[in-house]
């Protein structure tokens, strides 16, 4: 549409195009995405659907490859395993979790927001050099000290310091393609101190938007991506409902038969990113992060659990999974439940009717959903262990 001087947020004209493409008339589905889209859309437009769906789909696999090689080298220091163990346990998790087909099959967005998340966490973690150096100066006073993860200042010189901007402008750029889990993983860097790179990711996003708006308007353009996320539960796609999202909208309907409002629950997961993110890069080598685990996992796994998501989103579980490597007791358990109810929830849900009663798209929501929860718990646990609270409750004050 817009390659032909259309506005692909303008429902009338949206419909028609897509019954002309598809031959059958479409009225709920909508384009829900914004105008840094124009360049991929119009890109992959040029070729027929077929073509585009292969490209597409050997686009997100490159991404995953990509997402999972980025992650194993930043962590393989900080948690003490070989990268190529991360490497293989990152592409084997999702080789087993059934969303990954999921996603690939129908063409989504979630290898991208792997690929996009991976790099921001590369971006923000410290160099393994200076991490071993904050790790041999910090007195390991408080169990689990020694294995913390500083997160680096963006204004402290380093080396590699300009791979590592690069890098997070690419992953800023990437998770902005779904602004609701972007705004999370933007205000964990915003937290992070990250202030050089998030100025190059914001003129970016202005330049990917330059060509849907010189072709409708800035106004237009603006309004129309605003109304339809507006109209996102109320065009009728029953996946949009929360029986058939996951996290904790999807817990509340069935439990509470409430509704969290999304903008809500986005505000609160970018608000803690942005704390976590602060916390993580205020730690000194003197006064390291008490915690076996990155902060920065914890982040991602607050984001599953409170961001309204589906079920071809749990791709990226992947990414705190890693915190498995580390974690003892409560947490291991918590963090192995979440992966053994969400790698085949689908069939799971489907087989032994272990999904919400309302659920007409994605039998596993309801089971991702708790595998969500499990996860945070597991990072949680992971970060602040018990026994860091009580020994800080066993120091003597003043």
């Amino acid at each position: 549409m817009w390659l032909s001087g259309g506005d692909p947020y303008q429902g009338p004209s949206f419909f028609s195009t897509y019954a002309n493409q598809f031959g059958r008339a479409d009225t709920f589905h909508q384009w829900f995405y914004p105008p840094t889209w124009y360049l991929p859309a119009s890109a992959l437009a040029r070729c027929s659907f077929e073509q585009a769906t292969r490209i597409w789909g050997g686009i997100s696999l490159l991404a995953l490859v990509a997402g999972a090689a980025l992650l194993a080298r930043a962590f393989a220091t900080r948690l003490a395993q070989p990268v190529s163990f991360l490497f293989t346990g990152q592409l084997l998790f999702l080789a087993l979790l059934q969303d990954t087909a999921i996603s690939l099959s129908i063409g989504q967005t979630s290898a991208l927001l792997y690929l996009g998340i991976a790099c921001v966490l590369c971006a923000l973690a410290e160099s393994p050099e200076t991490a071993a150096r904050a790790a041999r100066a910090a007195p390991a006073t408080v169990a689990g000290a020694s294995t913390a993860l500083p997160v680096a200042s963006a204004s402290a010189p380093s080396q590699g310091g300009t791979a590592r901007a690069g890098l997070l402008v690419i992953g800023l750029t990437l998770v902005a393609l779904k602004p609701n889990i972007g705004l999370v993983i933007w205000f964990l860097a915003i937290g992070s101190g990250a202030w050089a790179g998030l100025a190059w990711a914001c003129l970016v996003q202005v330049l990917l938007a330059v060509p849907a708006m010189l072709a409708n308007g800035v106004v237009a353009s603006l309004a129309g991506f605003l109304a339809n996320v507006a109209h996102y539960r109320s065009v009728g796609i029953e996946a949009n409902l929360p029986p058939d999202q996951t996290g904790l909208v999807n817990l509340a309907s069935l439990v509470l038969h409430v509704t969290p409002s999304t903008g809500l629950l986005v505000a609160l997961a970018a608000a803690l990113a942005w704390l976590f993110g602060w916390r993580a890069h205020a730690a000194r080598p003197a006064q390291p992060v008490r915690s076996a685990l990155p902060m920065l996992l914890l982040v991602v796994a607050l984001m599953l659990a409170l961001v309204p998501l589906h079920s071809y989103d749990m791709v990226l579980m992947a990414i705190p999974m890693l915190a498995l490597v580390r974690a003892q007791g409560v947490a291991r358990f918590a963090l192995l439940l979440a992966a053994l109810v969400t790698l085949r929830a689908p069939a799971l849900g489907e087989r032994f009717g272990l999904h919400h009663p309302a659920s007409l798209i994605f039998p596993g929501s309801l089971l991702e959903s708790l595998g969500c929860v499990f996860l945070l718990v597991g990072c949680a646990l992971a970060v602040f262990p018990p026994r860091t609270w009580r020994a800080q409750k066993k120091t003597p004050q003043g």
